[in-house]
Formats: structure tokens, C-alpha cells, sequence
């Protein structure tokens, strides 16, 4: 979960994952907009990295074996094709710029409360302090959006997860605010619509150096991320 304290109440875009191709390959890209453009650079970059490696024989794995075959295989334009359908115009203005301030995440949709979206979610947690707001973001995905978010208030989930970030400000009765990322028009297994959520997590900054409290974030994985 990503954490931004300062004055503006904005945070600035993951500064890498505009600029993941070299200049003269850039243009390669289909036209379909900043925001997609660079969700097909993140993939591009994984599964290059993915087709140079042998997970098999790595003894600290930056990502599941289920992950690094799906990368090996998968048609990056298609996977980009499905989510630019499901991107909301509201999220690709918003990803338009480097500055992303609270305002403008807030002034996202927010999700259904009625049907069952298969997509990916994000949930904002504004707290304020004596020196100024800390905005928490913590993206996720889900087959069933309305029914996860309703799972996330609940407390008897937040007693199964203590260690989690989310789960603790909720503890402490801070509201959590969800907004849509991306709602699919038509069901897709949950592995891509993980890597989706992966990639989200990337371009909001969600993944954190591993220390006490981001425990479950490993120490490839965060190197694979640098």
C-alpha cells in the first residue's frame, strides 16, 4: 500500500514507467494513450525479463511459478486489447499526467454497488495529522468487486489479517474511500486479472522496500521491481 505525506496532497507516477523502451522502439507502440502504452511496456519489460531467466533454478523467486509461465506465453497485445475496454475515460485522464493529486483519484467512479464488476479496484484512506494529510492507496482485484469491498469492512476479516497495513487504519475507524480502475466487459481467469493488478500496483508506487511492516514483500521482488 502506498503512503504519501506532504503538503499538495499529490504523488508523482512510478518516474521509470514512462520511459521503459529505448526512444527509437517507442514508437512501435500502437497509439492507444499514455496510460495503455505504458501498461504495455510494464508487461513488455516482465516478460523479457521473464524469457531470459530460469525460475525453476532460482532459489529466491521475485514471482510465483504460475506467474512466469503465464508471461512466458501471453500475447502482451492482447492483454493490453482486453484492458483498454475495461479502463474507464475518467482513469486514462488522470494517468495523463506525472502528478497525480487526491482530488483527482476521489473524483474517480466509484464501484457498483448493485452488480458484481470483474476487475480492479482502488481504495484511498486520507488521515490527518498535526503536520499536514497522509493519503494510503491499496489496489486490488477482484471476480466480484462489490461482494470484496463489502469482505473489506468487515472486522472479522480484519482479525484473520493483523499485519495488514489496510486492515490496521480501518482498525484505528479511518474510512477507506474505493474507486474502479478497470471493470471487464467479460470474465477473464483470475491470473491475468492478477497481473493487472500487479501492474497497477507499480504505476501507483503500492509496492514498498521490504521492512517490518511490509513483511510479505520479498527481497526479489523488490529487486526485480528497482
Amino acid at each position: 500500500m502506498t503512503q504519501i505525506a506532504n503538503q499538495s496532497r499529490s504523488l508523482t507516477l512510478y518516474s521509470d514507467t514512462w520511459t521503459l523502451l529505448p526512444p527509437d522502439t517507442s514508437n512501435l507502440l500502437k497509439p492507444r494513450g499514455r496510460l495503455l502504452n505504458t501498461i504495455h511496456q510494464v508487461l513488455t519489460r516482465l516478460q523479457g525479463w521473464s524469457q531470459s531467466v530460469n525460475l525453476g533454478k532460482m532459489g529466491n523467486r521475485p514471482m510465483t511459478m504460475g506467474f512466469w509461465c503465464l508471461l512466458l506465453r501471453v500475447f502482451i497485445d492482447w492483454l493490453v486489447d482486453i484492458v483498454s475496454t475495461a479502463i474507464p475515460k475518467s482513469v486514462l485522464k488522470v494517468f495523463k499526467d506525472e502528478m497525480i493529486t487526491l482530488e483527482s483519484l476521489l473524483a474517480l467512479p466509484a464501484p457498483s454497488q448493485s452488480i458484481d464488476e470483474h476487475g480492479i479496484y482502488l481504495s484511498v484512506i486520507t488521515e490527518t495529522y498535526q503536520h499536514g494529510n497522509t493519503v494510503s492507496i491499496y489496489v486490488g482485484s477482484s471476480v466480484a468487486i462489490r461482494v470484496r469491498i463489502i469482505r473489506h469492512k468487515s472486522p472479522s476479516l480484519w482479525e484473520t489479517h493483523p499485519n495488514s497495513p489496510l486492515y490496521r487504519l480501518l482498525w484505528q475507524g479511518v474510512k477507506a474511500q474505493f474507486r474502479l480502475l478497470a471493470s471487464l466487459k467479460s470474465p477473464i481467469e483470475r491470473g491475468y486479472l492478477k497481473l493487472f493488478e500487479g501492474v497497477f500496483i507499480v504505476l501507483l508506487g503500492g509496492l514498498q522496500k521490504p521492512q517490518y511492516e511490509t513483511e510479505w514483500v520479498k527481497d526479489s521482488a523488490w529487486g526485480l521491481y528497482n
